[in-house]
């Protein structure tokens, strides 16, 4: 909620945005250690609990089945991307008889025919990834999968060849280990329990004429994975995902598509509290403030307890000039969610009711947090130009240090006077 409170100060005082650093998944781990030779039952028994069967549905009919594995304790999973892509629901199925929705999707190649998905856990066992670029021809491998609901099905062979596909956007490893509908996502392994490709298909007629996606492939896939979960190639998207896409369209001051998704939402949940929130902070963006107080005042007859709401109708109110009930909500939004973000605002409120002692109260501790903050220190200056500071700083020295965040603030012009 924090970057909408931002994103609301701006239109007060032309508070500067903060800057979100991105972060990128760290890469997978490579193997330093040289593993053992293993036996195929010692793989096979290694490999227990860490294979799935994936069943999607739509509605409560089952459409297809596959495999997949787990790659990381945390419920991350590598499978096939054909493997998903029906239905509007999936389910995982552990041997033990464990089963578990599937949240979402982190990542997908329709052309390499890979995807990662996600279940919710933290301790879930996992499989060793090898690298596919030291695979050879004529080297034994052992595939793992669940063909025809017999789950944990275990063959080998060797890899037979590797085949280039400009279609399908890379090398495959041909194999001689059989695979069957239902084993496509499940992992090849090489003799040293190391997953170096993912089973994809076998031509029919063609005997022992079996395919894998190198494992590096996915790999490379596990790294980009986003930290958002995505729905499902086919469901349908939920309106938490719609509220998300319109307040992002917001702070990026493109109002006219937000509005466009609006009524997108609003044809979905014509009264629902999220919708009448997001037309009234749509309204006070765009300058409709009566707009912006119906809306944002239907939204919480819906939901009392919607933070972000009080917020919104907080800073309607006080464009409004209605300081003491901005005030009010203000604080309710800060009861029910409190964050650093809410401290230049409640300060600001406090000084507009000309309550100064707390208003400088307030925007000291939002200086704690943010010594840069336009809001506090603007303040601050008014607290000071009141002769109501408890310090003896007067309100030149805060237009000074306002001066280098924005020059066009009024205590800056004021001083230049």
């Amino acid at each position: 909620m924090s970057w909408r409170f931002t994103m609301k100060l701006l239109s007060l005082i032309v508070l500067v945005a903060g800057v979100v650093a991105a972060q990128l998944a760290p890469p997978v781990p490579a193997q330093t250690t040289p593993r053992p030779v293993q036996s195929i039952p010692a793989i096979a028994k290694s490999a227990n609990g860490a294979i799935v069967t994936i069943i999607t549905a739509a509605g409560d009919k089952p459409l297809a089945q596959g495999t997949g594995f787990l790659v990381s304790a945390d419920g991350v999973i590598v499978t096939n991307y054909h493997v998903i892509k029906e239905g509007n629901s999936a389910i995982v199925k552990f041997p033990d008889g464990t089963v578990l929705p599937i949240d979402g999707v982190l990542a997908a190649d329709k052309v390499r025919d890979l995807a990662v998905i996600k279940i919710h856990g933290k301790t879930f066992r996992t499989l060793t990834l090898g690298n596919s670029d030291h695979v050879q021809v004529g080297e034994e491998v052992v595939a793992i999968g669940n063909p025809l609901s017999l789950e944990s099905t275990v063959s080998n062979g060797i890899v037979s060849g590797m085949r280039t596909s400009k279609e399908q956007g890379g090398k495959f490893l041909q194999t001689t280990a059989p695979i069957s509908p239902g084993s496509s996502g499940g992992p090849l392994f090489n003799m040293l329990g190391e997953v170096v490709g993912v089973n994809t298909m076998y031509l029919e007629g063609g005997e022992n004429l079996n395919f894998a996606i190198p494992i590096n492939d996915a790999k490379r896939l596990i790294q980009i994975k986003s930290s958002k979960i995505q729905t499902l190639p086919n469901e349908p998207e939920p309106v938490n995902a719609n509220v998300e896409q319109i307040e992002n369209l917001m702070q990026s001051k493109k109002f006219d598509e937000a509005r466009v998704a609006l009524q997108t939402l609003k044809a979905k949940e014509p009264d629902s509290a999220a919708a009448h929130r997001l037309t009234g902070e749509l309204d006070e963006n765009t300058g409709d403030i009566d707009g912006a107080l119906r809306e944002l005042g239907l939204s919480l007859e819906k939901d009392p307890s919607d933070a972000v709401a009080h917020f919104y109708y907080a800073i309607a109110l006080y464009e409004a000039r209605h300081f003491e009930d901005a005030l009010a909500h203000e604080m309710t939004s800060n009861e029910l969610a409190p964050t650093a973000a809410d401290l230049p605002l409640i300060a600001l409120l406090y000084y507009s009711v000309r309550n100064y002692k707390q208003a400088e109260n307030m925007a000291r501790k939002a200086l704690s947090s943010d010594a840069k903050n336009e809001t506090a220190l603007t303040v601050l200056a008014g607290v000071a130009f009141h002769g109501a500071s408890t310090q003896q700083d007067g309100w030149s020295k805060y237009a000074q240090q306002l001066l280098i965040i924005n020059s066009d603030n009024f205590w800056v012009h004021l001083s230049q006077g």
